[in-house]
């Protein structure tokens, strides 16, 4: 039998030039929109984050004014400093600070020598430092403990300065020696050295220094402004005032500012403010009453503060920050 060998011949074909140039536009189309894609969630995650990370120093910042203020000693001396920023006539920055005594549930951050320093009143101040966007809280513990130095002396004021009070977190004097100092017509020197200690001189924290830890509040915070209300009655029309205002008609136009130039303004950079004290030399002061200012006579204690500051995330990616507003209502 004859068997025939057969043989099958399969055709072989290559891609074409154009199959080829067609396939790797389409992946680099692919890969385009995946980049883009890839790209969009880094930036969303990364606004997130900062997002996140400002919220989160909001809440510290806001519960803890909510809690310091909500103890307010209303019977002792308010203490506030009034900074513009300095950069021009249109510089909407402010670098203000507060001082005032509260009571509430007290600890020291150290030990000091071998226990932390335990309280149930303090004088707390809050303020930016000398170190650039970081927002400070010193806190004063009012005790009698005579294992601690005997600070400040009121004797001897002078060691009332700024670097005792950024190191200790004491006072060895009570409240009623406050009243006494802050009320006393006799002694406004010793008043200009409270304010010179708390305000003259931002306190200085250093992030690499452990020890100056216990005066960092929050990074990241610029500007840092305080207003009190009042109430304002013009032409038979009575509105809620904050004061002071770098722009009071917020039109944008910084003329009419409390700062200045307007002759009804202070008509300066900086100046201090007082509620519940005398008036100190050479500080801001109007007919030597306390908590009265132009339009009208005020309480002895404003009925709410506004709290406005712009915080900063430690990526950078809000270049220009966030601004919050907080108001703290302190009662009629």
């Amino acid at each position: 039998m004859n068997h025939e060998l057969r043989t099958t011949n399969y055709e072989r074909r290559a891609f074409t030039l154009i199959e080829i140039v067609v396939a790797i536009g389409l992946l680099a189309i692919v890969l385009i929109f995946a980049g883009s894609i890839f790209k969009s969630g880094i930036g969303s995650y990364r606004i997130a984050t900062a997002q996140a990370e400002i919220m989160q120093k909001l809440r510290a910042i806001t519960e803890q004014l909510n809690s310091d203020f909500k103890g307010l000693r209303k019977d002792a001396p308010l203490f506030i400093w009034f900074q513009k920023g300095l950069s021009g006539p249109d510089d909407a920055n402010r670098f203000d600070q507060i001082m005032f005594f509260a009571d509430g549930d007290f600890q020291s951050t150290k030990l000091w020598p071998n226990k932390p320093i335990i309280g149930n009143v303090a004088r707390i101040y809050y303020g930016q430092t000398q170190s650039p966007k970081i927002l400070a809280r010193r806190q004063h513990i009012s005790t009698a403990d005579t294992t601690l130095d005997a600070w400040p002396d009121p004797n001897n004021f002078a060691t009332f300065n700024l670097v005792n009070n950024d190191f200790y977190e004491h006072d060895r004097i009570s409240l009623s020696q406050w009243q006494a100092l802050a009320n006393d017509p006799a002694i406004p020197l010793k008043v200009d050295q409270i304010i010179t200690a708390c305000f003259a001189n931002p306190p200085a924290v250093d992030i690499t220094d452990p020890n100056t830890f216990h005066l960092l509040m929050t990074e990241g915070v610029g500007s840092f402004s305080v207003q009190w209300s009042y109430l304002f009655t013009n032409a038979g029309q009575t509105f809620i005032y904050w004061w002071p205002s770098n722009d009071p008609d917020g039109n944008g136009n910084f003329s009419d500012s409390d700062f200045g130039p307007d002759p009804l303004s202070m008509m300066l950079n900086s100046f201090g403010f007082y509620f519940y004290s005398v008036a100190p030399t050479g500080w801001f002061s109007s007919d030597g009453a306390k908590g009265i200012y132009y339009p009208s006579v005020k309480p002895v204690y404003p009925q709410a503060l506004k709290f406005t500051f712009t915080i900063y995330d430690s990526k950078g990616v809000f270049k220009e920050g966030q601004t919050f507003t907080h108001i703290v209502y302190l009662g009629d």
